[in-house]
């Protein structure tokens, strides 16, 4: 069993039957591209060396987001222990590409994938529900 923390996020996932893969920056755009169902909503990955496809739509229109098979979205951080991303609601539509899609792709850096306790020390003003990560 991984007994670091990218490691026990892949464990979790997988115990979700989520599909999870470590790749470089620089082949994200083409590992993104390989498990898009078409037509696909995004926004733009803000990680050094990462890009989105061309084939994902950036700034969704409404009739977009509801005829979006997949959605692309960074996740702001991952909880390790849970398998769980946290999306950003943002005027930009972070939030909706990632809720309306059939299929929703999180970007994570694994730097931003920490264990429950570091996520509460960094986030714990941008939650009022103390306890819930503990």
């Amino acid at each position: 069993m991984p007994t670091d923390t990218v490691g026990r996020f892949e464990r979790a996932l997988a115990d979700l039957d989520v599909g999870v893969e470590r790749v470089p920056a620089a082949d994200a755009s083409d590992r993104i591209e390989s498990v898009l169902e078409t037509p696909a909503v995004g926004i733009p990955l803000p990680f050094a060396g990462a890009a989105l496809p061309g084939s994902v739509r950036t700034a969704p229109t409404a009739r977009d987001l509801t005829t979006a098979r997949t959605g692309v979205t960074p996740a702001r951080f991952a909880i390790a222990e849970y398998g769980t991303v946290a999306i950003e609601s943002t005027g930009d539509g972070e939030e909706p590409s990632s809720l309306y899609p059939e299929r929703h792709v999180a970007v994570v850096a694994a730097s931003d994938v920490g264990a429950r306790r570091q996520i509460w020390a960094i986030s714990s003003t941008a939650f009022t529900a103390p306890g819930r990560f503990t």
